[in-house]
């Protein structure tokens, strides 16, 4: 499968490799003057022939300048080609994880995933930039040297013969061991890039719970273990290149000594044999350097392997809809229906038999102890996942006959856990709508209470608002993930305990542009805080997966069931938050 990325690539830039193969012959055609130039200058010395001296040395001058500009052509061109491309597999590799579906990103670590778009991506572009290049220039000097070779003198020609295919036998024989391993060093690898970018992002946990030493140990090994891994690589390239050296350098040595011995039996000139020694440099040369070039493609090999796994995933389908009746994503009346819904993780069943209505205008509350299903009932809703059974329908038209674009596009959600993307505060409220305007994005800023605070930064909304967010509080970023929502003006709104997190004052503000979000819209809410779930005109619990009891708050209160137990532990809980603020 890999080598299919080499051939769409090499097809895609077939006028690079065109010229670079233009290069190439005039690069072996310079080289084999070389050796020429070298025999000649020798007859002339021993004939002691000086009006040949000056000829000579034009004609190596004239060498020195075409080889110099053909190798400037031959480096520029190899590359771009590597450039090229490294963007080219970067951009596919990048765009077809953006299309992957949920469950692909929930087995993948992000920093293996970045591993694969960086270094791999680099490995192939500077195969398909140099190390091709060079397996098919190599073979071909070998060759042009070698009938050079025959031409001055077959017996020594006979010699050098023995080299390549010896050479290409330990190639093959330790090729794949090489590239196994090469495998493995870049898994340990995007293993320790996912361990360092875990740590980077959390700065504050292992700095509060005094992590440093075990974290410090944890790297430790699994850097080590890439040590080992890497040297396993290098002991495997290191026989392959020693093996090709001390052959190709045995064949010089007997074939540099007989070429001597012909010398002295006046069966060929000085001259011929110093042309003999460059060929057989150029003979030698091309099969010593195919020890580390063969490693080289092995490497990159296994780098497509990794690459290609992302690109040959089934990503999600965005095609289908049924125009008949499929709904339009600026529809404001929107009613959402769940029918005797199943749906399980592996062999854990979270939802079972699950039914519910989600009314247009109403504000529904979800409530439940932790794994109960809240978090996966919102990935249903959003397409992420779909039923093991049951059907989700929107006015009426179920899920399977609508593309994820128009799922999608019903819901604007603000997480517990604001996302915010490195950028300028305007850029992140602008992810909920694009083509919005100035005025729009100004409007939504304060109808998030948003303008408090970012009025009072010196670039105002052109602030950077730093990895994940971290130039801003808590607050803050929750109410730009607001002012994104109500940009994006999404019929329904999806809270995944919004204000779980914040503190007293942050959580006013917050409830605040919550409530101008909530107007007119169908709004679903995983709640958390008592204020939330009281003001909802419909609570759903969840008790292991399933609906055990629905009504407002006043109904569930007078029940005396799971939601009663749940309100009398979270309102307990609320009550002490303030006296474990004053002792702190």
């Amino acid at each position: 499968m890999q080598v299919a990325i080499f051939k769409g690539l090499i097809r895609k830039y077939w006028y690079f490799y065109i010229v670079l193969g233009l290069v190439t012959i005039i690069d072996i055609t310079m080289n084999l003057s070389i050796a020429w130039l070298f025999g000649n200058l020798t007859e002339t010395a021993v004939s002691r022939n000086t009006t040949q001296f000056l000829p000579l040395l034009y004609a190596g001058i004239a060498l020195i300048l075409v080889m110099g500009i053909n190798q400037y052509v031959n480096g520029y061109l190899k590359s771009r080609v590597s450039a090229n491309v490294q963007d080219e597999l970067r951009t596919r590799t990048f765009r077809t994880l953006l299309r992957l579906p949920q469950t692909y990103y929930d087995n993948h670590h992000s920093g293996d995933l970045l591993s694969r778009i960086t270094t791999d991506n680099k490995t192939i572009g500077g195969a398909l930039g140099h190390t091709l290049i060079e397996l098919i220039k190599n073979p071909l000097m070998a060759l042009c040297a070698f009938i050079y070779l025959v031409i001055i003198e077959w017996r020594l020609a006979l010699i050098s013969l023995l080299i390549g295919p010896m050479i290409l036998l330990c190639g093959l024989l330790l090729g794949r061991s090489i590239r196994e391993r090469s495998n493995e060093s870049q898994q340990k690898w995007g293993t320790m890039t996912s361990f360092v970018q875990d740590v980077a992002g959390a700065s504050v946990i292992f700095k509060v719970f005094r992590l440093e030493a075990i974290f410090s140990k944890k790297f430790s090994t699994q850097s080590s273990a890439v040590r080992v891994q890497e040297t396993k690589l290098g002991v495997t390239t290191s026989i392959l290149q020693s093996l090709s050296n001390m052959i190709g350098f045995s064949a010089f040595v007997l074939a540099i000594t007989y070429g001597a011995y012909l010398v002295a039996q006046d069966i060929i000139s000085i001259g011929s044999l110093m042309a003999f020694v460059q060929l057989m440099n150029y003979v030698i040369m091309p099969f010593t350097t195919f020890a580390s070039t063969w490693g080289e493609l092995q490497v990159s090999l296994g780098a497509a392997d990794r690459i290609q796994e992302v690109l040959q995933q089934q990503p999600e389908e965005n095609e289908k809809t049924n125009l008949s009746e499929a709904i339009l994503t600026d529809q404001k009346e929107v009613q959402i229906t769940l029918q005797q819904v199943e749906f399980a993780y592996s062999d854990s069943k979270i939802l079972d038999n699950f039914s519910m209505e989600i009314e247009h205008g109403k504000f529904t509350a979800v409530v439940g102890a932790s794994g109960s299903g809240k978090s996966t009932l919102f990935r249903l809703l959003l397409g992420f996942y779909a039923p093991d059974k049951g059907e989700i329908r929107a006015n009426g038209v179920s899920y399977t006959n609508l593309n994820y674009d128009e799922i999608r596009g019903l819901y604007a959600l603000v997480p517990q856990e604001p996302q915010l993307f490195t950028g300028t505060i305007r850029e992140n409220i602008l992810y909920g709508n694009p083509e919005a305007t100035e005025e729009e994005v100004v409007e939504a800023v304060i109808y998030a209470n948003a303008h408090l605070f970012i009025q009072q930064f010196q670039d105002g909304m052109d602030t950077q608002v730093g990895e994940r967010g971290s130039q801003l509080s808590g607050g803050q970023r929750q109410r730009i993930a607001i002012a994104r929502a109500i940009l994006k003006n999404a019929p329904i709104l999806l809270l995944d305990e919004a204000t779980a997190s914040l503190d007293n004052e942050s959580e006013h503000l917050v409830q605040d542009a919550l409530r101008k979000l909530m107007i007119g819209r169908t709004t679903v809410a995983i709640a958390h805080r008592l204020s939330t779930i009281q003001q909802a005109d419909k609570i759903v619990v969840i008790h292991e997966g399933s609906i055990v009891e629905t009504g407002t708050h006043d109904e569930l209160m007078q029940l005396g069931g799971h939601y009663y137990e749940l309100y009398r532990a979270r309102r307990d809980d609320e009550i002490l938050e303030p006296a474990i603020g004053v002792v702190i």
